[in-house]
């Protein structure tokens, strides 16, 4: 089996994040589960932990007019994705995309190129 099959089979089995919408941000935030923080149509703000396992709590603004801003589209089966990629630049300094609540690893190929 070749490396990207083994990978997309170990990829694929890793459950996809669970979202779960709230008023408030979280007091306590738990791996695999984005929290959107608003009403339904109006969140304000994603909420979630960096995949890498660092521990970071990540905090995307969806406000329309916040810069940088992310969007978020829920999907029937309550998975989101949320566009742009996120790009941490700080601490782990991650890249990454959110695809149906699938992380979608991001890495750096050379100076000018990027692969997702």
């Amino acid at each position: 089996m070749s490396w990207l099959a083994t990978w997309w089979q170990d990829a694929s089995s890793i459950p996809p994040y669970t979202t779960l919408v709230i008023d408030d941000l979280p007091e306590e935030v738990h791996s695999e589960t984005i929290y959107l923080v608003g009403k339904p149509r109006r969140y304000w703000c994603a909420v979630f932990q960096c995949p890498c396992e660092c521990g970071e709590i990540v905090y995307l603004p969806l406000l329309p007019g916040a810069r940088p801003r992310w969007r978020v589209k829920k999907h029937q089966n309550e998975t989101v994705s949320i566009m742009p990629s996120v790009w941490r630049h700080v601490g782990c300094k991650s890249h990454f995309f959110i695809i149906h609540g699938r992380v979608r690893w991001c890495r750096l190929i050379d100076r000018d190129r990027l692969e997702c």
